[in-house]
């Protein structure tokens, strides 16, 4: 019911072959690579993927420098 969450974090967990769990964690992906992320999975032809991709990089720059 979070899809923001559920996009974003990954709870992991390492277990032997006899099922002892190891360890355990979270995994937190950034939002700003979330876009990319998804766009990797839609058949796009090449020309609209690399213009998706410099509007991204655009965005990125802007949240960098505060525009």
């Amino acid at each position: 019911l979070s899809p923001f969450r559920s996009m974003s974090v990954l709870p992991i967990a390492l277990h032997r072959s006899s099922g002892e769990e190891l360890a355990s964690g979270t995994m937190f992906f950034d939002f700003m690579e979330l876009p990319q992320f998804i766009a990797s999975w839609l058949p796009l032809p090449s020309t609209t993927t690399r213009r998706f991709e410099a509007r991204h990089r655009a965005v990125a720059r802007r949240a960098l420098i505060g525009g």
